[in-house]
């Protein structure tokens, strides 16, 4: 609780944020499933294997962001909002003599999809002790959008501690 939380450096308070720059290709996490096998049952992960190896790919990039910014040391003890800025690799159609086209969005609308990206970024919070327990995620804010012009791919996740407030009916 409060007092122990603030012995441990435990971030309690609003406003108090950890910024992660996530370097690498942002991976997806696909359904788990459950089968019954001989009365037991047992869980198969989603995906295939290069899916797989990207998932731990993407973790170990999200390990590495976590360890630079010593968020390990102080796990969030309280509801936190999590924003994801998802940068994805330009597809080379969106350059003419290696010039970014005007025409070229800003907006990745291909490839992976935004929600399994989020659910790849939340497991490692906890694995590497940002949070106490993902479920203390209330409210996610997240984009996916091509890198610019120097920008590596990757991501920008940011975890906060929210205000508790009462919902008004």
């Amino acid at each position: 609780g409060g007092a122990e939380g603030q012995r441990r450096g435990v971030r309690q308070r609003p406003g108090a944020a950890v910024i992660l720059r996530v370097y690498g290709t942002p991976a997806s996490k696909g359904s788990g499933r459950a089968i019954l096998r001989g009365g037991k049952a047992l869980y198969l992960s989603g995906g295939s294997k290069q899916q797989q190896e990207q998932q731990q790919s993407w973790e170990r990039a999200m390990r590495d962001a976590i360890d630079t910014s010593g968020a390990r040391m102080r796990p969030y003890l309280v509801p936190v909002q999590v924003s994801a800025t998802f940068l994805m690799q330009r597809p080379k159609a969106h350059y003419k003599a290696g010039v970014l086209k005007a025409s070229a969005p800003t907006w990745c609308d291909k490839g992976k999809d935004l929600d399994k990206m989020i659910r790849a970024t939340l497991d490692p919070l906890q694995v590497y002790g940002v949070l106490r327990n993902d479920s203390q995620v209330v409210r996610v804010v997240a984009v996916k959008r091509y890198v610019e012009a120097g920008e590596a791919t990757g991501a920008i996740v940011e975890v906060q501690a929210v205000e508790q407030v009462k919902v008004v009916r």
